[in-house]
């Protein structure tokens, strides 16, 4: 498996400071509120840091002290988004612990459909309009995020055979983002949400009945 990338010091996708401040974390989100505009308004390819600056209300200095470049903005705003969906899908797991199995399942599809609906401009669409961005996330891309909370969700339930983690977070993570990435992306007039969420609801019950191991006997 090949290591993901790291973004030196000196890049131009690195920033040049994190914001610490309200003030200036209210900066830096004015900036990605401004990049996102901007980029349904003209796609990716045809936005440049002084529109971003101007859309925002910033001076082009302003925003030079914290991004170098428009790939730099657009890096971080892509951790931004990955970082706060990962963690609401974490905490969305932590609350289906204990539920059913196709409660459970129910409610973490639902969830993760709709963070990818919310944010399809950049979790779906970003990592393939701009690839230079995808080249470099590697850790911080939202499938790895998201594998921690697929990974807490088998801890915690030892009907399956802690070996075959890996494995199953392979399987259904293919299985969703595929299905769940051509559905928002598409939008098929014959597949509406609730039979969508409800077949793939469907899918990944039989999936993990199929793949629970039988306790052991005791001697």
């Amino acid at each position: 498996m090949r290591a993901p990338r790291s973004v030196k010091s000196d890049s131009p996708l690195s920033r040049r400071k994190k914001p610490s401040q309200e003030r200036s974390r209210s900066t830096v989100q004015a900036i990605f509120s401004a990049t996102d505009e901007l980029v349904r308004e003209h796609g990716f390819g045809n936005v440049g840091t002084r529109q971003i600056a101007e859309r925002a209300g910033v001076s082009i200095g302003s925003l030079y002290q914290y991004f170098p470049t428009y790939e730099a903005i657009l890096l971080a705003w892509y951790e931004d988004v990955a970082a706060t969906a990962a963690q609401k899908m974490r905490v969305i797991t932590i609350d289906i612990l204990d539920k059913p199995q196709i409660e459970a399942i129910r409610t973490a599809i639902t969830a993760l459909l709709t963070i990818l609906e919310r944010h399809s401009l950049v979790l779906l669409r970003m990592p393939t309009e701009a690839p230079e961005i995808e080249r470099v996330v590697g850790a911080t891309s939202f499938l790895t995020l998201n594998r921690a909370a697929m990974r807490l969700f088998f801890a915690q339930h030892h009907e399956f055979d802690p070996l075959e983690t890996e494995r199953h977070i392979f399987f259904l993570e293919t299985l969703l983002m595929s299905v769940f990435r051509r559905w928002v992306l598409e939008k098929p007039r014959n597949v509406p949400r609730a039979l969508l969420i409800e077949q793939v609801v469907g899918v990944v019950d039989d999936y993990l009945k199929r793949n629970v191991v039988a306790p052991k006997r005791k001697r």
